[in-house]
């Protein structure tokens, strides 16, 4: 119990990271910190006892795929969008964890695609390839 209780904070200082470093556009550290929020959810995963531990493995390891492969141009915007709205559908209260900011499940998918959205265009992410300086800014 303490553990998972572990892994679900380690899980949720990931992702406050991944919303922060989208922003400013430190693409290499969203990469590494995807990745380890992948671990933790793994970790959580193979030790989940509890309905919403799994939930809360699973969601975060379909999101950070989809992160992923959007970063690194396999998926497009319009797909990482349809993808993200079915996973908040599929796992309402994982959306819900923390998410003061925007209030509800629907708030936050939209926060997360706006974030997604700026980081895409801005930086012309095509992970590893990507630009620090804002596109059209040279």
């Amino acid at each position: 119990m303490l553990r998972e209780a572990l892994y679900r904070k380690m899980i949720d200082a990931c992702h406050t990271r991944i919303q922060f470093e989208t922003i400013y556009g430190d693409m290499d550290l969203v990469y590494n910190t995807i990745k380890r929020s992948s671990k933790w959810a793994s970790r959580l995963k193979a030790i989940a006892t509890a309905e919403e531990d799994i939930d809360m493995a699973d969601c975060t390891l379909a999101t950070n795929d989809l992160f992923l492969s959007t970063m690194e141009g396999r998926t497009s915007m319009k797909e990482f969008k349809d993808r993200i709205w079915e996973l908040e559908r599929r796992y309402p209260e994982v959306f819900k964890r923390g998410r003061i900011d925007s209030g509800t499940p629907e708030g936050a998918v939209k926060a997360i695609v706006f974030r997604v959205e700026y980081m895409i265009n801005r930086y012309d992410v095509r992970y590893p390839s990507f630009d620090m300086h804002k596109s059209n800014d040279r």
